[in-house]
């Protein structure tokens, strides 16, 4: 095990409860694959979402992740010290345009492979940046294998290296609330006998095809032959989990990507059909998901939030500054769609944690009463007001929805029938995979 930076172990726990909070649903599913901690690691993932792919991931690991990052994000000053003090490492690409990068990169990689003999867990994202298209792996650059064959190379007792594969899937890249699957692959274990024997050059190629297969495996990975119908297979994808009524959203998910995997969704009628839904789906401006939203409105969960209602509101009211805030920083500062989120999240947890305790020092000094119930007491309205307002958001989308489907027309009549069809296909589809 490597050191570990105390500012890390401060953050993570913050982070994890913020990402929690703030999203309807948050899955991890493949823990059983991480048996085998004391092997040199290194973490390899898809990259979609900018700054939130990594801070899912270290949230989701009780190791701390030692990050390969891009230079550009190092700036001089507090940004540098912060990110060097929860293990990132700069790496510099061609694009960066400084000099001596050669060099500046083998310095890097020489400090990777010190820490990976220590035990420490080296995480990048092979794909080389994120795009902001979900269900697509992109050709991986050769950093991860070229860790593998330093790491050998340098450490002659070395017997063997572990790289587990992440997959990590969201409902949607840009909602601030949608749901979120992390999926822990099937490690590869290589050993010191296996890089002795082989031709170096080949070797290294097989083992980029061999991580990328294992990315694959644990994410949806739209085939290169479906490229063409990407949007009928995310549609199909919303509608398959839609139908799984006794599994969770992620659950489903990974369910769907295995039958991916098997080949199920290459059904030319299948994708034909599909394609046809998604049209009627523009034309009607809904979307598959919202079907699942009428699961979330239950008599119970409404008899309960109406109950809660006063509570709720008064968290609304209190936390508003933070809200507004954050939203206007977000809308006027930030230009690159795919870092709004994360930097949202990344404000009001830190802004809402510092001005929840700056509060709740100002009233137990105004009011005879106890700092710490007064502080339960404002973490337990802040949590009600965002529960609330996303419950709330969730109901009018529902509404809206069930009154555009529910109009007496040609294109919902239309769109209906397609919708039931391809339901149909999908289970003849299912049933024959699973015979």
């Amino acid at each position: 095990m490597g050191k570990r930076k105390i500012l890390y172990e401060v953050l993570r726990p913050v982070i994890s409860s913020g990402l929690r909070l703030f999203h309807n649903e948050f899955h991890v599913f493949g823990y059983e694959n991480l048996k085998g901690s004391h092997i040199p690691t290194i973490v390899v993932a898809n990259h979609q979402n900018a700054l939130l792919d990594p801070i899912l991931c270290c949230t989701v690991f009780y190791e701390q992740l030692h990050w390969l990052t891009r230079s550009d994000v190092f700036k001089p000053g507090i940004i540098s010290w912060i990110l060097k003090n929860i293990n990132m490492q700069p790496v510099y690409r061609d694009r960066d345009n400084v000099d001596g990068m050669r060099e500046r990169n083998e310095i890097i990689f020489e400090e990777c492979y010190k820490r990976l003999q220590q035990g420490a867990w080296i995480s990048l994202f092979p794909e080389g940046t994120h795009r902001g298209k979900k269900a697509l792996i992109r050709p991986l650059k050769k950093g991860a294998s070229r860790l593998i064959v330093g790491t050998f190379e340098n450490n002659q007792e070395l017997n063997h290296i572990r790289i587990v594969p992440v997959g990590l899937e969201y409902e949607r890249l840009q909602d601030p609330s949608g749901n979120i699957l992390v999926r822990i692959g099937e490690p590869i274990v290589l050993t010191k006998h296996d890089y002795n024997t082989a031709n170096k050059a080949i070797w290294n190629n097989e083992l980029t095809n061999e991580i990328t297969e294992h990315i694959s495996s644990c994410m949806l990975d739209v085939p290169v032959e479906l490229d063409d119908h990407y949007d009928a297979v995310l549609l199909i994808q919303e509608l398959f989990v839609n139908m799984q009524t006794d599994l969770s959203w992620g659950e489903a998910n990974v369910e769907f990507q295995n039958w991916v995997q098997t080949g199920g969704i290459n059904s030319p009628l299948l994708l034909e059909k599909a394609a046809k839904l998604k049209a009627k789906e523009i034309e009607l401006q809904i979307e598959e998901r919202q079907w699942r939203i009428e699961r979330k409105i239950r008599w119970n969960r409404l008899l309960l939030q109406f109950l809660l209602f006063p509570l709720v509101a008064l968290g609304i009211i209190i936390f508003s500054p933070i809200s507004i805030l954050t939203e206007r920083f977000v809308t006027n500062k930030v230009k690159d769609p795919l870092f709004k989120n994360s930097i949202r999240i990344a404000f009001k947890t830190f802004l809402g944690s510092l001005y929840t305790l700056t509060l709740a020092i100002l009233l137990s000094v105004v009011f005879p009463m106890n700092f710490f119930a007064i502080l339960v007491a404002l973490l337990g309205l802040g949590v009600l007001g965002v529960r609330g307002k996303m419950f709330w958001k969730t109901g009018l989308e529902l509404i809206k929805f069930k009154s555009k489907i529910s109009v007496k027309n040609e294109l919902v009549a239309a769109y209906l029938d397609e919708r039931n069809s391809l339901i149909q296909i999908i289970k003849s589809l299912r049933n024959e995979t699973n015979k």
